[in-house]
C-alpha cells in the first residue's frame, strides 16, 4: 500500500484502479478486497494530497458482466461498491465457445431473456448489480477498442461454437489491426437492433492476404464481433 500510494503522490495521480482479477474474484479473496480497500483509502486519507480541501483518493474496481444461467451478485461485492467511487463493468469479451452456448457478441446491451444459450449482456448485468444494492450511479459501462472472430462455419450469433477456431485478444484484433489487416472492408456489416451490436460476416476471410504483417492472423474467419460507432453511439444512449 506504501508503494502504490507512493507513485500516486509522485505522478500526480488522482486515484487508483484495483483490477482483482478473475481467478481472485471470489467468496474466499473477495472479502480480502474489502480489508485492502478500506485500509487504501484510511492510509490516503492521512495524506496531505487527499485532505479538504483537496478531493480525496478516487478508488475504482473493475467487474465482470453476469452470466444469467449463474448470476449471483456476492454480498462482499456490493460491500465493494459502497466503497469505491465507480465499479465499471468489463463489458466485452461476453460470448462463448463451448460450455453448450451458441455464439454470441462482443459486447451486447440486451440479450433474448428466454434463451439460456445466450446469457450475457450489459442491461441485465447492470439489472442484477442494482437488485442487489449496488447504486445506479456508480456504475460505469466499459468499451472495448477490440472484437474477436470464429473461423467458418460460423457467421454470426446464434450458432454453434464447440470446436470452432476463434481468437480474442484485445491487441491482434484491437480496432487499428482490425482495420489495418481489411477486417473493416470485407465481409458484410450487419447491426443487431435487438442485441444493439456490431458484426461482419465473411466467406472464409483471410487477413494474410491483405497485408504482409497479418500473416499469422487466422484462416477461414466466417465471423468478426465487434464495437463501432453504432454501438458505441447506443451504449452512451443506454446510460
Amino acid at each position: 500500500i506504501d508503494n502504490l500510494l507512493a507513485s500516486v503522490v509522485a505522478h500526480g495521480y488522482k486515484g487508483v484502479d484495483l483490477n482483482w482479477v478473475s481467478d481472485m474474484d471470489d467468496n474466499v479473496s473477495g472479502p480480502r478486497l474489502v480489508t485492502l480497500i478500506r485500509e487504501i483509502k484510511a492510509r490516503a486519507a492521512q495524506l496531505p494530497q487527499f485532505q479538504a480541501p483537496n478531493q480525496p483518493l478516487i478508488v475504482t474496481y473493475p467487474t465482470n458482466t453476469l452470466n444469467m444461467n449463474t448470476a449471483a451478485v456476492a454480498p462482499w461485492k456490493v460491500e465493494v461498491a459502497s466503497l469505491v467511487d465507480y465499479l465499471g463493468i468489463m463489458s466485452y469479451q461476453m460470448g462463448f465457445w463451448s460450455g453448450g452456448q451458441q455464439t454470441w457478441h462482443f459486447s451486447p446491451i440486451y440479450r433474448n431473456e428466454s434463451n439460456w444459450r445466450t446469457p450475457t449482456s450489459i442491461d441485465s448485468t447492470v439489472r442484477e448489480l442494482v437488485k442487489a444494492g449496488v447504486p445506479a450511479q456508480k456504475i460505469v459501462v466499459g468499451v472495448g477498442f477490440f472484437g474477436y472472430s470464429f473461423a467458418m462455419p460460423v457467421t454470426g450469433p446464434y450458432q454453434e461454437p464447440e470446436g470452432v477456431d476463434h481468437g480474442n485478444n484485445d491487441m491482434s484484433y484491437s480496432w487499428s489491426q482490425l482495420a489495418q489487416c481489411g477486417y473493416l472492408s470485407a465481409g458484410t456489416y450487419t447491426f443487431d437492433d435487438e442485441a444493439k451490436a456490431s458484426y461482419r460476416s465473411y466467406n472464409g476471410f483471410y487477413a494474410g492476404g491483405v497485408r504482409g504483417e497479418c500473416i499469422n492472423w487466422a484462416e477461414n474467419v466466417g465471423w468478426l464481433s465487434y464495437e463501432d460507432q453504432r454501438s458505441i453511439s447506443a451504449k452512451s444512449r443506454y446510460v
